[in-house]
């Protein structure tokens, strides 16, 4: 099974978009991970994560913004998603223990 990883929210705007591919080539070159990027609340961010080579986008945007963005991921054979899902685990405030029950769950 897969595992997918999503950035801390808005990374793609507070570390930039080069630094977030750079992590992202990283990891997934060791690990079978899909690595997705957030981009916050922020179109700019998004336009410019498409324009460093992102393929797996978050944007906290809505209506006519998000259906815009949608597009032009499209067109940049992108993937791009307003939400996180429920069951990702939460770094920030994960223990270990919370990180092995996780893990464990996403691996069965």
């Amino acid at each position: 099974m897969p595992l997918i990883a999503f950035t801390p929210e808005n990374a793609a705007g507070y570390m930039g978009a080069g630094y977030v591919r750079a992590m992202m080539e990283q990891v997934t070159a060791t690990s079978a991970y899909t690595l997705w990027a957030d981009c916050g609340d922020n179109p700019a961010t998004c336009m410019q994560a498409l324009q460093a080579g992102l393929r797996h986008l978050v944007s906290h945007t809505h209506g006519e913004v998000f259906v815009k963005l949608s597009d032009m991921a499209s067109q940049h054979n992108a993937v791009l998603r307003n939400d996180r899902p429920a069951q990702a685990l939460d770094m920030r405030s994960a223990d270990v223990a919370a990180l092995h029950a996780w893990l464990r769950q996403a691996c069965a």
